[in-house]
């Protein structure tokens, strides 16, 4: 009866509706329900582990030149955010600062407000622009009156962590060469009170930031990058800050981009805000496309037109591509047979358009590098497994993006054939060991801190079950039969985590006994992954 009842609770409260909210803070208080075990851990993080993690101030001379301008665009920006705003800003326990404040505002009490506040603090600078030209032109206005050597971006509506400068500058003593920082943020309730929805981020990761603008908040970057790249563009309204990132990367592909794994930015749930929808503002995804589309065209690689991910706004599919020829080599057994009726089953589930694809088998004790240096291919696809891909395309997905920049090898997201467990999503260094990510999660229920399985990643090393890389790769690991190790690469090594293999094992090939059945004692059981050998 209970669970009767609280099942008609949640359809008619959705958590994400702000009924929902409401009726989910005043039962946490009357003790009726209780916060996730998540929730109580990120308070648990906020009050015991953050306080620690921050350093100490900076402190400078009075005469330093001004390291941060601070530029937000201001909109009719109501007391509830704005005093919050610029409270958080002047708190900051780093001095040597600057906010240029360009107010656009239609109604002229909140300009006079805004304009007032502007004088609560010497650093503070007002400038009254003569109309509303979009959040670009706004924004490159106010660029034009900054003095800082590198450029904050903040939203009119959001807060920054006391120390969120502090920590940039810090960042940027170790890192002179530095040209676009990021932190790791949180999303702050429209009333303010409370944070949650923490996003960690990882280290730099070029290929992510293809499939989501995730360093977003807080982004620092330098002042005369922006001013080489032209500024924000007014095309791009609604993803202009990742368009502007997206030209600076196509400029500078070898930009020294530094993560700070710290929370410096409280990104505000605000009415209108895609931090509560991205259904406030379709046309931002729409517009982070377009950036896109016009990176793969900067950076001159050809290109199917991305698309969108269904349930996920803000996320997105890059289609890279490239003509080229490829050895697909299967290397799944000693058993030549075998090897060849797999590669047969590969051949068919493969449609290639941009690929001239050879189909060939070896043992997996073969030299790999020899034979395909021998034949002469472009690429390498070697298929140590037996995984298939569930989407035909894969040949031209997989070897489009050793078309993009820094790509040195990639592989699919690999799953098995019972309940869609996750074989291997990559591998990540941690306490100097590669261990897999996500390997036993379930696909579909999976996820975590990192993000769900699929995504498309970064990693340390790649498992050698399939492996897509140049022929004239020399690395002498990427050849071995347990792990490829990647920090030795300048490139990257990637996961395209949306294309995924399914493992599918052939049957046992004897010769009186049905194939698709397995022993287990006296009883005749339909074979499983775990019962199939080839020895």
């Amino acid at each position: 009866m209970l669970d009767l009842v609280k099942s008609g609770v949640r359809s008619l409260f959705p958590s994400h509706t702000a009924r929902g909210r409401v009726i989910r803070k005043w039962t946490s208080k009357l003790g009726l329900s209780r916060d996730s075990w998540w929730t109580q851990s990120f308070e648990t993080y906020i009050h015991s582990v953050e306080p620690k993690s921050f350093r100490r101030p900076i402190v400078t001379g009075e005469a330093a030149d001004t390291l941060f301008s601070i530029v937000i665009p201001f909109f009719n920006t109501p007391d509830k955010y704005l005093l919050p705003l610029l409270d958080s800003l002047a708190s900051q326990s780093f001095q040597q600062w600057e906010l240029v404040m360009a107010d656009a505002s239609t109604d002229q009490s909140r300009s006079r407000r805004i304009e007032q506040l502007s004088h609560s603090d010497p650093r503070f600078r007002y400038i009254r622009l003569a109309g509303n030209g979009g959040i670009s032109r706004n924004t490159n206005e106010a660029l034009q009156h900054t003095a800082g050597k590198f450029i904050v971006f903040a939203d009119h509506d959001d807060m920054l962590s006391p120390h969120a400068l502090n920590e940039m500058a810090w960042a940027i003593t170790e890192h002179p060469d530095v040209d676009i920082l990021y932190s790791d943020e949180d999303v702050l309730s429209d009333d303010g009170r409370n944070r949650k929805g923490p996003f960690f981020k990882p280290s730099w990761s070029p290929h992510m930031f293809l499939e989501m603008n995730y360093t977003n908040h807080l982004s620092v970057v330098r002042a005369d990058l922006i001013k080489q790249v032209g500024g924000l563009c007014p095309d791009f309204d609604g993803a202009q800050d990742y368009d502007l990132l997206l030209r600076i990367h196509a400029q500078l592909p070898d930009a020294v981009v530094v993560h700070i794994p710290k929370i410096l930015y409280h990104w505000r749930e605000a009415e209108h805000s895609t931090a509560r929808s991205m259904k406030t503002k379709t046309y931002a995804v729409d517009a982070g496309s377009a950036a896109l589309d016009g990176y793969l065209d900067a950076v001159g690689v050809e290109h199917d037109k991305t698309s969108n991910v269904a349930n996920r706004p803000g996320w997105y599919r890059v289609h890279p591509r490239q003509r080229c020829t490829a050895d697909v080599v299967v290397m799944t057994a000693e058993d030549s047979g075998a090897n060849q009726q797999f590669a047969d089953l590969l051949r068919l589930r493969t449609r290639s358009t941009w690929v001239t694809a050879d189909y060939s088998c070896l043992p997996p004790t073969a030299d790999l590098q020899a034979y395909c240096q021998e034949r002469g291919r472009d690429v390498v696809v070697a298929v140590r497994e037996m995984f298939l891909p569930e989407d035909e395309s894969w040949l031209d997905e997989l070897v489009g993006v050793l078309a993009l920049p820094r790509t040195a090898a990639v592989a699919p997201l690999l799953i098995g054939n019972i309940h869609n467990h996750v074989v291997n999503a990559g591998l990540m260094e941690k306490m100097g060991q590669l261990r897999p990510l996500y390997q036993g999660c379930d696909l579909i229920q999976g996820g975590g801190l990192a993000g769900p399985p699929d995504l498309v990643r970064d990693v340390d090393g790649l498992s050698p079950e399939v492996v897509v890389f140049p022929r004239t790769t020399e690395h002498v690991d990427l050849f071995t039969p347990h792990e490829v190790d990647g920090r030795t690469w300048r490139d990257q090594l990637v996961l395209w985590g949306h294309l995924r293999f399914m493992l599918n094992r052939l049957p046992y090939r004897d010769r009186l006994f049905n194939d698709n059945l397995a022993l287990s004692g006296t009883t005749v059981l339909l074979r499983n992954e775990l019962d199939v050998r080839w020895d």
